[in-house]
C-alpha cells in the first residue's frame, strides 16, 4: 500500500525537534527520526487500523529509541534492534527519562 501525503503535511512533520525529550547525547546518532514524522507514522497506523493499543511494534533499526518514544506515547509496546552498543545505551537513557510518566 502506498500512502500519498500533501506537501504541506510533509513539511510540517520536520518542524518539531526533540528538545529535552531525549538525552542530549542522542543527537550524536547520524540518522534520527524527525519527531513529527515518527509520531505521524504511529498515529496514522493506529487510525488506519494497522495496529491498536497494546500491540507490539518492531523497529529493526532501533537507533536511540525514538520510535519507542512515539510507540509508548500511543500505548504500543516496542522492540528496537540496534547493533551499536552506544546507541542501545542512549535508547535506554531516553526511555529512562520517561519511565515514571509511563508507569502512571
Amino acid at each position: 500500500m502506498v500512502v500519498t501525503l500533501e506537501p504541506q503535511i510533509v513539511y510540517g512533520l520536520y518542524k518539531a525537534g526533540w528538545g529535552d525529550l531525549v538525552d542530549p547525547a542522542a543527537f550524536t546518532h547520524p540518522a534520527k527520526f524527525a519527531r513529527g514524522l515518527i509520531f505521524y507514522i504511529v498515529r496514522h497506523g493506529m487510525e488506519r487500523g494497522f495496529w491498536k493499543r497494546g500491540d507490539t511494534i518492531l523497529d529493526p533499526f532501533g537507533g536511540v529509541g525514538l520510535g519507542g518514544l512515539a510507540c509508548a506515547a500511543n500505548y504500543l509496546r516496542f522492540i528496537g534492534v540496534e547493533l551499536e552498543p552506544r546507541f542501545v545505551e542512549l535508547a535506554q537513557q531516553n526511555f529512562e527519562l520517561h519511565r515514571r510518566e509511563w508507569e502512571l
